[in-house]
């Protein structure tokens, strides 16, 4: 009797369960196919503002990415691309977001890990950056880009202990390949170890002889040994294997400049510039150069040109203002002097410029300031002492302007006898 009870019971659930699995099935069957379906859309949108960023439509593209996300809410790769596109545009704590996000939905994806330690890098955020590159490592800890990207993120957190032990490391593993033992000597060569540059350097040429690069920061080790003549020389035969290396135009400029070739250190400027247009301390060198030829208002042309490509260039502000200084344009260097302390404002060559324009416009207050500012940012700083001296007998506060004299002289800054012998020598 039990039996037969279990059995008709058996019998009963089977009629239960049989209809409540065919159920989950199909509402599993119709979840899969409205998943595939919603992910579907969001990769047609994706795809769309792809399109969008290729002109040069950031807000097209960011508004198709968000669509995407709202389509499918759980695609980790629509968060990552709407986060590169606000990084690249420095929305930084929105990028940072979608990064977060994307990585909670796929917490093992190598590129999310990697596109956020690069949004990091921008924000110089070197420790974040390491950290996100560790994951990565985790997941592929064979991975060679992400090892050599790791030692360049803690090259630029002055981690240059840990930097060359990532390209030992490297080259332990791949002791054939060129640019890692080229970074490695770019290591050297910045820690002043030239010896250990010179032969990395002639490692990677010995296994590729036509490695414009190579030869290139072979020419930037002689030019920083001061061997100027065999600097030209690499970077002539870096020119030499790919001509229109704009960098090595620039390099070599600057060896020529140093061997006292100004003319031929201005024609390669000039070629590094018609190669990159937009390559800004090409025009910052020539702007020098310009004016040390005496060409003021082709120097300040280069200024322009700078400024009007990187609005944030604290020292071709500075520099502009010189110009404009020394072409009458004293309104403009004025500005121009106040744009730079603004941007640079723990620069005392800053406040010092800006203090000595305002002199000029006898706002001899204004100016104690701005040199009193130079001096607590440089406290050896003998020509922000010389010209608060001159700025404060102008204020007739002589005996203090004679005691910065007297700073300025005993700190080897000559001029000042000048004014000493002008104001001071009756008062002693």
């Amino acid at each position: 009797m039990f039996l037969s009870i279990i059995i008709h019971k058996s019998r009963d659930m089977k009629k239960i369960v049989l209809p409540l699995m065919l159920l989950l099935l199909f509402s599993s069957n119709c979840f899969s196919q409205r998943t595939s379906a919603a992910r579907q859309s969001a990769l047609v949108l994706l795809s769309q503002g792809d399109n969008d960023l290729r002109r040069s439509d950031v807000e097209g593209a960011i508004k198709k990415y968000t669509n995407a996300i709202l389509v499918d809410p759980s695609f980790a790769e629509a968060y990552m691309k709407r986060a590169n596109v606000y990084s690249r545009i420095m929305r930084s704590t929105e990028a940072l977001e979608d990064y977060n996000k994307a990585i909670q939905l796929n917490p093992q994806s190598v590129i999310i890990y990697d596109a956020r330690a690069k949004a990091r890098v921008l924000q110089t955020d070197y420790e974040g950056a390491v950290k996100d590159i560790d994951e990565a490592l985790k997941i592929e800890p064979t991975n060679q880009d992400l090892l050599e990207e790791r030692a360049y993120v803690k090259e630029l957190k002055s981690d240059f202990g840990n930097a060359m032990r990532d390209y030992d490391s490297i080259i332990a593993q791949h002791p054939n390949d060129t640019l890692v033992y080229i970074k490695r000597g770019k290591l050297h060569l910045q820690l002043k170890n030239y010896a250990l540059a010179t032969a990395d350097i002639q490692k990677a040429i010995l296994l590729d002889p036509n490695s414009a690069i190579g030869y290139d920061v072979w020419g930037l080790i002689q030019y920083q040994e001061s061997n100027y003549e065999q600097a030209i020389n690499f970077f002539t035969k870096a020119i030499s294997l790919k001509p229109n290396f704009a960098v090595a135009y620039f390099n070599r400029s600057m060896a020529k400049k140093a061997a006292e070739d100004l003319e031929g250190a201005l024609k390669d400027l000039d070629q590094a510039i018609a190669i990159d247009q937009s390559y800004t301390m090409a025009y910052f060198n020539r702007a020098i150069a310009k004016k040390q030829l005496g060409d003021l208002n082709g120097s300040k042309t280069d200024y322009d040109k700078i400024l009007f490509l990187q609005d944030d260039f604290a020292d071709a502000f500075l520099n502009r203002g010189v110009t404009n200084k020394m072409l009458g344009e004293y309104g403009l260097a004025l500005s121009d002097f106040k744009t730079a302390v603004m941007l640079n404002p723990e620069n005392p060559k800053m406040h010092n410029a800006l203090g000595n324009i305002r002199v000029m416009f006898g706002d001899y207050n204004s100016a104690v300031r701005d040199f009193d500012k130079a001096i607590q940012l440089d406290v050896n700083f003998s020509s922000a002492f010389h010209n608060r001296g001159l700025a404060k007998i102008l204020l007739h506060k002589t005996d203090e302007g004679c005691e910065d004299l007297q700073t300025a002289l005993r700190m080897g800054y000559d001029k000042a006898s000048e004014l000493i012998a002008g104001f001071c020598e009756d008062r002693n």
